[in-house]
């Protein structure tokens, strides 16, 4: 997709735009919703029958991000969904997924329109239990299938050496040499949020979500308690981006993608910037604050990775920030499908290119929230 006018100046030395991207992932959020398609399918049909074959079958992508909101709640806010949600990635997808939570999946589990409501501050407590009390690792699966890519890359077995330490690498692989090879931590206040590189690029889940980040409809909890648990969460937040960002200037980092359920810009109003939008609420000023200072403090290619809103696209909507880019990822009845992202760090113009994993286009440069 071009640039956006006026907010990336390309680089007049061609040399310094790589042929190749130095790494590239996929993510998405807000499927399934279990929803009828205009052609007759569901959501959930496109997502186990076309989007996790097509993940499976791409070398070039290590692994997936989703972006909160697991289903509607009226789906989410069970345990047997977060199982299954959890064995999904798994079995179907067999490469790591790294999730954050979204408001979907803990905080409106006590709307009045539910048949069961619940409490959600058990509700999260109950997420952190099944999603993220154990080690992060990879799966048999993804250990067969990489032992497999392994030998088609060498049917004739010509060099038997390469291919079998390869292969024994592979299979060598417990949560405490996954953590050591990508470099995965998380924080021990909030063990959803998590820290991982991949090819000199730093990842980074920050537990951010919509309903004015869960300060607003409570509806069951007592509301002074759930409000210092949100500001509790806000402090950790703050800390874990600071982190983030201290490690990617300490090891020089390629760039650094940032990714949260939370959309902190929705549709402007009147005469509003969507920046504008974000500073104009108190539940969000900071965090968008702290990003586009954090970013320019780095000088690197930073993009803020979300869902939460239906509008699709890749812009740039912090002022005067150049290197720093916005990814609202498909999802939420409008757009099912998964995005690619290509991290090309040294191209000024573009270091983030997002194409439709099913579709192939690029990702509409202007976010359309309509419905």
């Amino acid at each position: 997709m071009a640039a956006n006018p006026g907010k990336a100046e390309v680089t007049s030395d061609a040399s310094q735009v790589p042929s190749m991207p130095v790494m590239s992932f996929a993510a998405y959020g807000d499927m399934p919703y279990l929803i009828k398609l205009p052609n007759g399918r569901t959501d959930d049909q496109v997502l186990t029958e076309d989007i996790a074959p097509a993940l499976r079958r791409r070398e070039d992508i290590p692994f997936v991000i989703h972006l909160g909101d697991l289903s509607r709640p009226e789906t989410a806010c069970s345990d047997n969904w977060l199982r299954q949600s959890q064995t999904f990635w798994q079995r179907e997808l067999v490469k790591p997924v790294f999730y954050t939570p979204g408001d979907n999946d803990w905080a409106d589990c006590d709307r009045e329109s539910l048949a069961v409501r619940q409490s959600e501050i058990e509700r999260l407590q109950q997420l952190r239990t099944i999603l993220f009390s154990s080690p992060k690792t990879v799966t048999p699966g993804w250990q067969l299938e990489e032992v497999q890519r392994i030998l088609a890359r060498d049917p004739e077995f010509t060099h038997p050496e390469n291919s079998l330490a390869a292969i024994r690498r592979v299979l060598a692989i417990t949560p405490g040499q996954f953590a050591r090879e990508w470099r995965y931590e998380t924080q021990s206040e909030l063990p959803e949020n998590a820290i991982w590189w991949r090819d000199g690029v730093l990842f980074v889940t920050v537990h951010m979500i919509s309903t004015d980040n869960g300060r607003t409809e409570i509806l069951i909890d007592d509301p002074k308690r759930a409000i210092a648990l949100v500001d509790e969460r806000d402090r950790q937040n703050q800390l874990w981006l600071n982190r983030a960002f201290e490690l990617a200037q300490k090891q020089d980092t390629k760039a650094v993608v940032v990714a949260t359920q939370l959309d902190p810009f929705g549709p402007a109003i009147q005469q509003e910037t969507p920046l504008s939008r974000c500073l104009s609420n108190p539940a969000y000023a900071g965090f968008c604050k702290q990003v586009q200072t954090l970013s320019g403090g780095l000088g690197k290619p930073v993009l803020l990775l979300h869902g939460d809103t239906n509008a699709y696209c890749l812009d740039q909507p912090f002022d005067n920030s150049k290197n720093l880019w916005r990814l609202n990822a498909p999802g939420d009845f409008k757009y099912i499908d998964a995005v690619v992202v290509k991290v090309f760090p040294t191209d000024l113009n573009q270091p983030f290119q997002v194409t439709g994993l099913l579709s192939g286009t690029a990702a509409p440069s202007v976010c359309d929230y309509s419905r």
